[in-house]
């Protein structure tokens, strides 16, 4: 990257494509113990792809992203994929530090 290159989300954008419906932020669920209810989540994702969703954004814009620790962030993100069964994209917030940004960026 050239210093003052304008760096976007074209790329992100570009496998996006125009929505054709809601933008779909998941709200991740949890069991009475406090973890993480992987069926319950797999189900609420589910639903908001046959609802209509254009994209799913796992664990990035509800507040669990900050909740989770990264083995459950990557249950969730897994999770989600697997329940959108390649039928829309499915993005997972990917922040903290650059390490843990990068990391989560490529699950």
């Amino acid at each position: 990257m050239d210093q003052g290159e304008l760096v976007t989300s074209a790329p992100l954008a570009a496998r996006l494509g125009v929505p054709s419906g809601p933008l779909f932020f998941p709200v991740t669920a949890y069991g009475p113990d406090g973890s993480v209810d992987l069926d319950t989540y797999r189900l609420h994702v589910r639903r908001g792809v046959e609802a209509g969703a254009a994209a799913v954004f796992a664990c990035c814009g509800t507040g669990e992203f900050h909740a989770l620790t990264p083995e459950e962030f990557e249950l969730c993100v897994t999770a989600a994929v697997e329940a959108a069964g390649g039928r829309v994209p499915v993005v997972a917030g990917a922040g903290y530090g650059t390490a843990l940004a990068v990391r989560y960026a490529r699950l």
